[in-house]
């Protein structure tokens, strides 16, 4: 017997959400506001880096602007002086550094989309970063009124 998996749609809109250029010594956050709820299906952040020595690292985290709720449970692996490499966050099953996708250097596996509302945050942060460093992103959530 072949059984269907019904999705329902929650009768939200699909948004990007953007992350402007930010000094890799600096975090960005991205929060959906009073009354509103985002189921995050995938994003990506890219990482830009100076010529200063050292290893820096993408990590992802989401908070309540005061404690971590979860850290995703992988960074972007070491990112070196003068390169711009990135972390993507997908469904499991998306697959990377194959091909064309060569300078991403890290993928994190969601089994389902993560879910924020309120005043709860999307937190993106480097590691090591330099104020010469830059890092932008972008999200794509489903953004439903609570």
């Amino acid at each position: 017997m072949i059984q269907a998996l019904n999705w329902i749609f929650l009768g939200g809109k699909l948004r990007i959400l953007s992350i402007s250029a930010t000094a890799g010594n600096s975090s960005a956050t991205l929060s959906p506001g009073s009354g509103k709820r985002w189921i995050i299906l995938y994003g990506r952040i890219e990482l830009s880096t100076s010529a200063d020595t050292g290893d820096r690292y993408i990590f992802v985290e989401i908070d309540d602007g005061s404690n971590s709720l979860l850290k995703l449970p992988r960074n972007s692996g070491a990112i070196t002086a003068s390169q711009t490499k990135s972390l993507e966050i997908a469904p499991y099953g998306f697959c990377l550094n194959t091909g064309n996708q060569a300078p991403s250097v890290g993928h994190v596996g969601l089994a389902l989309p993560l879910i924020i509302e309120g005043s709860m945050r999307l937190k993106v942060s480097i590691s090591g970063g330099f104020a010469g460093d830059s890092f932008t992103g972008k999200f794509v959530v489903l953004e439903v009124p609570v």
